[in-house]
């Protein structure tokens, strides 16, 4: 797209003016960013004898004809389609479990004798496309979207569009909008039973579901003032949304996510985290602490970096301390008694690929590690049990949660 090749050139004139001519390899995310790095040093009249080597991904036209040229000395072709409908299909089972139930059928009902004591009902989130009573996003209809990853799809690919966005915001008094969420809370309440209101999506993984990822990391650095503006509509439009709920279905909690970690850290640096997203964390969530409401956020990655600030902005319960991504003891260790802990089992590997008596010892290590005589310690299995995981093994982990230390 046009927005990556100019924000490439933007960014590699900052880094020829930064380091001149020591720069010798140029690896572009994709093609187009490539060709903005071309075109900076092309505009700046620096000979090819000073220039790097510059290799792009994704095999477009432009790419392969900028390798024909001599311009670029390689491009790689990327199957998006591909790896977008591979990736999607896993997030979905690590989210839902998707394809337990036709794996096992009826035979998954030996585990209702588990019962629940918090019932989640659901927080309505704005539309993308045009709805009669108002409650959407006034975004530009970009009829057929490119068949590219969820990350890099953007809503609104323009910052030109965003004044109409934030001239009308989504009508949070929309009829109806808690009706359903209202009649469950009810019910469960009735029952003696916790009620979590929840929604994906909040701040960070809400920005870049409107500027696609990739943008929105760039535009950390070249459109800080629009991004703060967008993060502002999104928070005013939650606000008023959580203060309904509160009204109209009076929940003991309120759980959100943003996955702001990857395997090994955050996704941006600490000090953009509380540029641009802590402030308006310690907004909503403070709506919610001072109607005496637990804050739940799912985050999956390495946090470890932020939490203190997380707990600062109001969090209660911090899920999934995703294994193999943060050093379960170090973590407990810092914040035990500061923060609950709804710490995921192992869905990748663990409860998979284990015996069921390894998940019986990754049960007592969890409780182990993070469980106090003052509480603050929630079993959870990561994002959802996914299909292939043996019944043996589900069975192990259920009957485990239960039995260890409760006896």
């Amino acid at each position: 797209p046009p927005e990556f090749n100019f924000q490439a050139e933007n960014r590699m004139t900052q880094m020829i003016g930064q380091y001149h001519n020591q720069i010798e390899l140029v690896l572009a995310n994709n093609d187009d960013m490539a060709l903005g790095a071309i075109d900076a040093y092309e505009k700046l009249n620096i000979t090819e004898t000073t220039c790097p080597v510059f290799f792009g991904i994704d095999g477009t036209s432009g790419g392969l004809q900028a390798v024909k040229e001599g311009k670029m000395a390689g491009t790689v072709y990327n199957d998006k389609e591909g790896q977008a409908g591979a990736m999607a299909r896993l997030a979905a089972a690590l989210v839902t479990g998707e394809g337990l139930e036709e794996q096992y059928g009826e035979e998954l009902s030996r585990f209702d004798a588990y019962e629940e004591d918090v019932t989640v009902v659901p927080f309505p989130c704005p539309a993308v496309t045009p709805r009669a009573d108002g409650f959407y996003w006034r975004l530009p209809q970009l009829g057929e979207r490119r068949k590219v990853g969820h990350d890099a799809n953007a809503l609104l690919p323009d910052w030109a569009d965003l004044p109409a966005l934030l001239a009308h915001l989504p009508d949070t008094e929309a009829p109806g909008l808690f009706d359903e969420a209202a009649r469950r809370a009810r019910a469960a309440h009735e029952a003696g039973q916790y009620v979590l209101i929840h929604h994906w999506s909040l701040m960070y993984e809400r920005i870049w579901s409107f500027r696609g990822m990739q943008n929105l990391l760039l535009d950390y650095y070249d459109f800080p003032e629009e991004v703060h503006a967008l993060h502002r509509a999104v928070a005013e439009t939650e606000n008023r949304l959580l203060l309904r709920a509160i009204r109209e279905v009076q929940p003991d909690g309120y759980m959100i996510s943003d996955d702001l970690g990857g395997q090994k850290s955050l996704m941006m640096s600490p000090a953009m985290f509380r540029a641009f997203i802590k402030p308006y964390y310690q907004q909503i969530w403070g709506i919610a602490r001072a109607h005496d409401i637990d804050v739940w956020l799912h985050t999956c990655g390495n946090v470890a970096d932020i939490i203190g600030d997380l707990i600062e902005c109001g969090l209660s319960v911090l899920h999934p301390i995703q294994k193999h991504t943060m050093d379960w003891r170090e973590t407990a260790r810092q914040w035990k008694g500061k923060v609950a802990f709804l710490v995921g089992m192992d869905v990748q590997d663990t409860l998979i690929n284990a015996s069921p008596e390894a998940v019986r010892r990754e049960v007592r290590l969890m409780r182990d590690t993070f469980d106090s005589p003052a509480g603050g310690f929630l079993y959870a299995a990561g994002n959802g049990i996914v299909a292939g995981t043996p019944l043996e093994n589900i069975k192990a982990f259920l009957e485990e949660c239960r039995a260890y230390g409760n006896a």
